[in-house]
């Protein structure tokens, strides 16, 4: 995000008695101001690799949750200032579900299908879902903070239970405890957590190994 600003002026000497009109001229006054360059890194290379499952540990009539898995999520700046992080999900509406999912053992509270991330196999068929949360307790320097979100872009923000939704404007971030604004900060660390909710056996279709994968795309939001 650059902000870019251009002042001018134009100046016409008012010509005196007896001198000739002197031509007018412009001054430019031109400047840029930029955020602080941040980078944005997610332990093993943000993989959440949950190797072969067995057909035989899978719910015959219902979706099966798989274990949760977390990954350390940190943001690097050059100088203190605010940000905040916004998803999207390449393999939207591949979500075979359409009643909600209590992701999380319930800490993130139920996730409605048009929230889950789309899982999908080979072929592109949707095989199931996943839930991504930013696990309240991250901090910001070494400071404790509370998770805050925003969905008017930033206009005004409210506490958060972690839970990362994809594609519909939110804002998540992080303030000093007690205070539901932005922190500043140079250093935000914390975790990632994701949980896959796999489709019923009878739906999945399957007597062979069959890759599945999703996917979502972080995007780092100056303040």
């Amino acid at each position: 995000m650059k902000l870019r600003i251009l002042l001018a002026w134009a100046c016409a000497m008012a010509p005196l008695a007896g001198y000739a009109q002197v031509p007018s001229f412009k001054v430019a006054v031109q400047g840029e101001l930029k955020p602080a360059a941040c980078t944005m890194q997610v332990s093993e290379q943000g993989s959440f690799n949950y190797g072969k499952l067995k057909l035989k540990d899978l719910n015959k009539d219902t979706y099966t949750l798989l274990p949760v898995l977390e990954r350390e999520l940190r943001i690097s700046c050059e100088a203190r200032t605010k940000v905040a992080l916004t998803a999207s999900d390449p393999n939207a509406g591949l979500v075979p579900f359409k009643d909600p999912i209590v992701f999380f053992g319930g800490h993130g509270k139920s996730w409605s299908s048009s929230r889950q991330y789309g899982l999908r196999n080979e072929a592109g068929r949707a095989i199931g879902s996943w839930a991504l949360m930013l696990v309240p307790g991250f901090t910001v320097d070494g400071q404790a903070t509370d998770s805050i979100y925003s969905g008017d872009n930033g206009k005004s923000w409210d506490p958060s239970v972690g839970n990362f939704f994809h594609d519909d404007g939110s804002l998540e971030t992080w303030g000093l405890p007690g205070l539901k604004e932005p922190a500043f900060g140079s250093v935000f660390q914390g975790t990632m957590r994701v949980q896959v909710a796999l489709d019923r056996i009878a739906q999945l279709g399957v007597s062979t190994e069959v890759p599945f994968s999703g996917g979502a795309v972080l995007t780092l939001v100056y303040l």
